[in-house]
């Protein structure tokens, strides 16, 4: 978890039943409220909640807020272990998918982490350095998720069309 990231008290204890309850998931993530740097609400969100969902939408997007995860320690002995300097500022989304290549992975849909999305975030720093690093990761992992094609085109698109015409596009 980030030092400004929020857990909600029940968290781990909702997670820990989960994982408990479905041994064959190594990873449980949860849904998120996005704070601002006063800690005040900016909006809730639903992350995909089912192995299925989260695996048919990781290669357009990061499917975990990376504060919410729960994780089992031996995951990472089979996984070689923690990131991938070599993907430095998107090395939790290729760990992710690597972890996801011989695993099931969930998501509580509760909103169970508040998670500050500041001016001064790597997704906002480095956003252009972080989006190359996302389709190198995609060439890397293509052949075990489905709609690489899509994926790669709509990663493309977003390093070519500017901000402004973003936002437009999206509201």
């Amino acid at each position: 978890i980030d030092d400004d990231d929020i857990w909600l008290k029940e968290k781990l204890l909702k997670q820990v039943i989960f994982m408990d309850n479905n041994p064959e998931y190594w990873i449980c993530g949860t849904s998120t409220i996005i704070i601002n740097s006063l800690g005040e609400e900016r909006k809730k969100v639903l992350m995909r909640e089912t192995n299925h969902q989260i695996k048919n939408n990781i290669l357009k997007s990061n499917q975990f807020t990376h504060s919410s995860i729960l994780i089992r320690k031996y995951t990472l002995d089979k996984v070689w272990w923690l990131y991938n300097n070599s993907y430095n500022w998107a090395e939790d989304y290729e760990l992710w998918l690597r972890i996801w290549v011989i695993s099931k992975v969930y998501n509580l849909p509760d909103n169970l982490v508040k998670y500050r999305w500041l001016e001064s975030s790597i997704g906002r720093t480095k956003s252009l350095q972080q989006k190359v690093l996302w389709i190198k990761i995609l060439l890397l992992y293509k052949n075990h998720y489905p709609h690489y094609t899509l994926a790669i085109i709509t990663r493309i698109l977003t390093l070519l069309i500017p901000e402004k015409i973003k936002k437009i596009l999206l509201n």
